[in-house]
């Protein structure tokens, strides 16, 4: 039940994520890492907008861009704790630490990564920390 949540944020998230955990199942470690981190990222950008919080910040009057994870994390932090924000920005972008989200963005994620089926888990165990925390959003809520 707690996975549906995404169903109700995001429906091609939900697919995304969906697929992720059928690999992670399979024990297709890589493939699953490889979709899971990327799509934390844009569920957290959904969390915060569908909470009535800027996805999105103003450089000029001109310009603007997505907020980065850490950005998003601090909107997290102000939702639903610190020590949700913590637990994530450890385990996503702290470089001292697994520095999963930047190691899969960035091209550092390989089929011969070592560890897979624990980052693999760790994505998990983000996954269900975050969706235990939400009630469900009414997918008609901007």
């Amino acid at each position: 039940p707690q996975i549906e949540k995404i169903k109700l944020i995001n429906e091609e998230t939900y697919g995304a994520v969906l697929l992720g955990f059928k690999y992670l199942i399979e024990g297709k470690y890589y493939e699953a890492v490889s979709i899971l981190v990327p799509q934390i990222e844009d569920l957290v950008g959904d969390i915060v907008k569908k909470q009535g919080m800027k996805r999105y910040r103003q450089l000029d009057v001109n310009l603007v861009e997505p907020k980065m994870l850490g950005s998003l994390l601090n909107d997290i932090e102000r939702l639903y704790g610190k020590d949700l924000a913590r637990f994530m920005q450890y385990q996503l972008i702290d470089p001292a630490k697994e520095n999963l989200r930047n190691i899969t963005g960035h091209g550092g994620l390989k089929p011969t990564t070592p560890e897979l089926d624990k980052k693999a888990m760790i994505a998990l165990q983000i996954y269900m920390a975050l969706l235990i925390q939400i009630k469900p959003v009414d997918k008609n809520t901007q």
